[in-house]
């Protein structure tokens, strides 16, 4: 039992506690509100310097000492940490509240947009003004599959419809004429007896060539609809003043179905493949100008012309329908484009390709002058380089004598072409997507393919394993 003497000892000591106790709790909150300024002043000031918010917490940054509450001692200053070198001082967690909606470096550096701002909208890969699709129409399979490229990438397509002779009768006659005129302008310019030209290889050049009138200067004026020269006039129909007339007697080239979906030459065999100099190529399973390769051809020259007769003035994507590209191809064309010099042709897919050692371009490890090589599958054109191309393939001693890839891969001198090693756009497998031109499949791949997405993707939705 407490006697009245310890009562008079403790009460004075139990009201101090209790004094003491308010006093202390009175402090700490104003140290707590003072330590939250000082710590917004710490992410104010790491703000300030890194150009980011909120800091991240492994960046030591400079503060003002004034800033810290008394009883707060703040970090010893240091400077920037220097990437790379040494290891980097950090202010510890523990002296930081962490803020909750904080992101990781990481993270961060994601959001950073590296490339300049895009001329052309995502809808056409930022660097591009449009991009055509070469197809057939009809053909269910091809636009399904562009279709689902399409939305993958949520892009946007122009399609322009090629020549079908194996299908359409008009198509069909357009390659019989094309082939019936090559003969006769070859045979126009042949040497006579005694005049048969060697190359230095000893091959016989086929006739004396030369190119066209509006061919030779390599024009880049914006062609108009009108203008019809050369091999433009070959296909214009029966009964058209402006089409060559020929002697009611000449042998003309025809074509007939083989049996096999395919068509085939009689009364005379299909022309024979030339190089620009007429120097006959030499004999090849493919060394002839077969339906197929002038119908390709011809579908080509037809785009190309569209984008020389058009206003537009910004370069063109052309695709034939059978491809697959980069998951992330918008970001390396971005990255890509800013480096290129002046162009003319840049092939995003190619075979066969050679750059003769060539070294990339300055700034991009991904693009190199062009050599040569082949397939025509991911090409961009310039309205200036349509221009000056359409009056060399339409000048009547050099219009169909190659394969188109051919020609503008290996045989055109003076254009500015480059290529994107490896290359980001390359054609599906034949099995999948079989080509009526019967060319060689060339098995090339991809680092992220947007058909091997689809696949997972088709795969998970139906319960099957791609």
């Amino acid at each position: 039992m407490i006697s009245p003497r310890q009562v008079r000892i403790l009460v004075p000591v139990f009201a101090a506690i209790v004094l003491l106790s308010l006093v202390w709790s009175s402090t700490r909150l104003s140290l707590d509100e003072s330590g939250q300024a000082w710590h917004q002043n710490l992410l104010e000031k790491g703000t300030s310097w890194l150009g980011m918010n909120p800091v991240h917490e492994d960046f030591t940054v400079e503060l003002d000492d004034s800033a810290a509450p008394a009883g707060v001692s703040p970090p010893p200053k240091h400077k920037p940490p220097t990437f790379g070198v040494g290891t980097p001082h950090h202010i510890p967690s523990s002296q930081l509240h962490k803020p909750t909606t904080s992101q990781s470096f990481h993270d961060k550096l994601s959001l950073v947009d590296a490339y300049p701002a895009a001329k052309y909208g995502p809808e056409t890969l930022s660097v591009f003004q449009r991009i055509w699709v070469l197809t057939l129409e009809g053909k269910k399979d091809r636009e399904q599959h562009m279709s689902t490229l399409a939305s993958a990438l949520n892009l946007n397509f122009t399609y322009h419809f090629g020549r079908n002779p194996f299908e359409r009768d008009e198509d069909r006659k357009a390659l019989e004429d094309i082939g019936t005129y090559t003969h006769w302008f070859r045979e126009q310019a042949a040497y006579k007896d005694g005049e048969q030209e060697l190359n230095g290889l000893g091959r016989k050049k086929m006739f004396k060539f030369e190119w066209s009138e509006d061919a030779a200067p390599g024009s880049a004026i914006r062609i108009q609809h009108d203008d019809l020269q050369g091999a433009d006039l070959w296909v214009l129909p029966d009964g058209d003043p402006r089409k060559p007339q020929l002697p009611p007697d000449y042998p003309r080239y025809r074509l007939e179905s083989n049996g096999k979906g395919g068509l085939k030459s009689i009364g005379r065999p299909a022309p024979e493949g030339v190089y620009d100099d007429s120097e006959m190529w030499p004999k090849q399973d493919w060394n002839p100008m077969d339906p197929g390769k002038v119908a390709c051809f011809l579908s080509h020259y037809e785009l190309i012309r569209k984008i020389a007769e058009s206003e537009e003035e910004g370069p063109q994507l052309i695709l034939e329908d059978d491809v697959d590209m980069e998951w992330d191809i918008d970001h390396r064309l971005r990255q890509m484009w800013q480096h290129l010099p002046p162009w003319d042709f840049v092939y995003l897919g190619h075979c066969f390709a050679e750059h003769g050692n060539k070294p990339s371009i300055d700034g991009t490890p991904y693009i190199r002058p062009m050599g040569s090589g082949m397939c025509t599958h991911a090409y961009a054109i310039t309205p200036h380089g349509a221009r000056r191309l359409v009056r060399f393939l339409r000048s009547p001693l050099f219009a169909f004598g190659r394969p188109i890839d051919h020609i503008t891969m290996e045989m055109l001198h003076g254009f500015s072409r480059f290529l994107v090693e490896p290359p980001i756009v390359v054609q599906m497998p034949k099995d999948l997507l079989p080509s009526s031109i019967g060319t060689t499949e060339l098995k090339q791949w991809l680092a992220d393919s947007v058909f091997q997405r689809v696949l997972k993707v088709s795969g998970q939705e139906t319960g099957k394993t791609t």
